[in-house]
């Protein structure tokens, strides 16, 4: 018995498209959120240290570089982003689910729109299906 699929629900595709980007994001955006937390604790524990440098000269005066090259709003942004320790990772991963889930979703669109279109100029997909209800001496999976 044959069948042909003439179009396919565009919904469909663009949810399980949505979950599939979403499960590729996590890794890249896990690794990226590592790695933007780990930059952020590092540029705060820079500047920090750049607010009070002696400098080797024989009065040995304090010089502030932050304030001196005004860097203070980034220090104060670094500081707010450091603070909890997991806000930047978890930021950076969500951002790569969002975009993961929504280029998911498109691409899925994508197929979708490009099915239907070629089954409407074209016939569509042909399916066989053979009913599971007839007993075939050649089955493999056999009812005891």
């Amino acid at each position: 018995m044959k069948y042909r699929v003439r179009r396919v629900d565009a919904g469909a595709l663009a949810r399980q498209g949505a979950g599939a980007g979403a499960l590729v994001a996590l890794a890249p955006g896990a690794a990226f959120g590592l790695v933007g937390a780990w930059v952020v604790h590092a540029l705060h524990a820079t500047l920090e240290t750049w607010k009070n440098v002696r400098l080797p000269i024989p009065t040995n005066p304090a010089v502030n570089f932050v304030a001196l090259l005004h860097l203070e709003p980034t220090l104060d942004v670094l500081r707010r982003w450091d603070n909890p320790a997991a806000l930047a990772f978890v930021v950076i991963l969500a951002a790569f689910l969002v975009a993961g889930t929504i280029s998911g979703a498109l691409v899925g669109l994508t197929i979708a729109a490009f099915y239907n279109a070629g089954a409407a100029a074209g016939g569509g997909l042909v399916v066989e299906l053979e009913s599971l209800s007839e007993e075939r001496p050649d089955d493999r999976f056999r009812r005891s």
